[in-house]
């Protein structure tokens, strides 16, 4: 997230305005986009054609947008090199760590297969949740305990007084970014 604000504050400061047609900057296209620009590319138009046609920008907007590409001073253009290289590094490591992560999961294979059949889960959150709740889950003694960690369970507090139901309270955070990975079920 930093990395993202860095590059569009640097976009922004070479009058580079691509943060607003792109939904996300660092996208296939608008990467595509950035690598010309930092290689030395100045037509605007050539620059906008790498853009997919997934783009809701037409290539008009595109030109108008990349339009101080053509002038651009070489330390905006090694700057931007600087920050596309260390994207690099740090995709390398998330793929470095994936693979690590799979391969400290390899003993509890069974486990992560029967958790990916699960509607609406793939083998990455399969992996997240087996990471965080162990193979067998045995943390918590009942599946209550283990909903309640998750944050899937409303409360119910009492008094002498009056009793109130309330909302589930906010998950887990490790588990949020699980269920935020996992596609809908259909």
């Amino acid at each position: 997230m930093q990395l993202q604000n860095r590059l569009e504050a640097l976009l922004e400061e070479a009058h580079i305005k691509l943060s607003m047609l792109v939904s996300d900057l660092l996208g296939v296209s608008a990467c595509r986009m950035l690598r010309a620009i930092a290689a030395g590319e100045t037509d605007p138009a050539a620059i906008a054609a790498l853009g997919t046609a997934r783009l809701h920008a037409t290539p008009e907007q595109l030109c108008d947008a990349l339009g101080a590409s053509t002038d651009l001073h070489p330390v905006y253009r090694r700057l931007l090199t600087m920050t596309l290289a260390e994207l690099d590094v740090i995709g390398s490591h998330m793929r470095q760590l994936d693979e690590e992560l799979a391969a400290l999961l390899r003993v509890h294979q069974d486990a992560v297969q029967r958790l990916a059949a699960v509607p609406g889960l793939g083998v990455d959150s399969a992996q997240q949740i087996i990471a965080e709740v162990g193979p067998t889950a045995s943390t918590f003694p009942t599946a209550k305990h283990l909903a309640s960690w998750v944050g899937a369970c409303p409360g119910h507090d009492e008094s002498a007084v009056s009793t109130t139901v309330t909302a589930p309270r906010a998950a887990t955070a490790k588990c949020v970014a699980c269920s935020i990975r996992a596609p809908m079920p259909r």
